[in-house]
C-alpha cells in the first residue's frame, strides 16, 4: 500500500505498468501556504469581540482565521494568511519565512492595528516547497477524473495506491481514512481469494 503524493510517486524509479506511470503523470498538485501567527494576548476577542470564523479580505492574504478553541487564554495564534491554488500562493511559497512574516504583518495590521505591538512569533509553511509533499493536495483535471482516477484505484499487481487524493473528499483527514479503509478491506478480500486456507480459520 503507498500513500505518497503522486507527483512524489511519479519520480520514483519502479516498475509500475506503462498505465499507471501515465495516470499518475496526469495529476497535479495545488500551491498552498499558510502562517501561524502568536500573539501576546487575543486582542480580537478582547478589543474586538471576534470569537472564531474568518475575516476574507483582497490583499495578498487572502484571509485571516480565528482560533475556535482556548477562548479567553492570556496569548493566542491566529492563521495569518491561507493562500492556495492561484499565483498568490506560488508567490508567497517562494519568499522566505521572513519575507512571509512581513507580509502578514503588514497587510494584517491594515484590519488590526494591535499586530504590531502584540505581535511574538511566526511560522509558514508553502506545501510546494516541502521535499515529500510538493503541494497542498492533488488537483484533477476533468480529463484526468475521467480517465485517469479509475487507473488510480485498480492495483497494478501487488501495488495499491491510498491516500485523500483517491476518494472525493480530496485534501481532507476523512479522505485518508476512507482510502485506507477501502484499500485494506480490498487486500484483505483479495487474500482471503487468493489463499482462503489462511482466512478460514483452519
Amino acid at each position: 500500500m503507498c500513500t505518497l503524493p503522486l507527483c512524489v510517486l511519479a519520480d520514483l524509479p519502479s516498475d509500475m505498468s506503462p498505465e499507471l506511470r501515465t495516470a499518475i503523470g496526469a495529476v497535479s498538485y495545488t500551491p498552498a501556504g499558510k502562517i501561524g501567527l502568536q500573539f501576546k494576548r487575543r486582542f480580537w476577542e478582547e478589543d474586538d469581540g471576534i470569537f472564531g470564523g474568518v475575516t476574507r479580505t483582497d490583499q495578498e492574504i487572502s484571509e485571516i482565521v480565528y482560533p475556535s478553541m482556548g477562548f479567553n487564554e492570556r496569548k493566542g495564534i491566529l492563521v495569518g494568511y491561507y493562500v492556495r491554488g492561484n499565483t498568490t500562493a506560488k508567490a508567497m511559497g517562494e519568499r522566505t519565512p521572513a519575507e512571509r512574516q512581513a507580509v502578514a504583518l503588514e497587510q494584517g495590521e491594515r484590519i488590526h492595528p494591535q499586530y504590531r505591538g502584540e505581535f511574538e512569533t511566526a511560522f509558514s509553511v508553502s506545501w510546494q516547497r516541502v521535499r515529500w509533499n510538493r503541494g497542498g493536495w492533488a488537483q484533477f483535471s476533468t480529463e484526468a477524473r475521467i480517465n485517469a482516477y479509475p487507473v488510480l484505484l485498480r492495483p497494478d499487481r501487488r501495488l495499491y495506491l491510498a491516500g485523500d487524493h483517491l476518494t472525493n473528499t480530496n485534501a481532507w483527514m476523512n479522505g485518508a481514512f476512507e482510502s485506507a479503509r477501502h484499500v485494506a478491506t480490498a487486500i484483505h478480500v483479495r487474500v482471503g481469494q487468493e489463499y482462503p486456507q489462511r482466512t478460514s480459520g483452519a
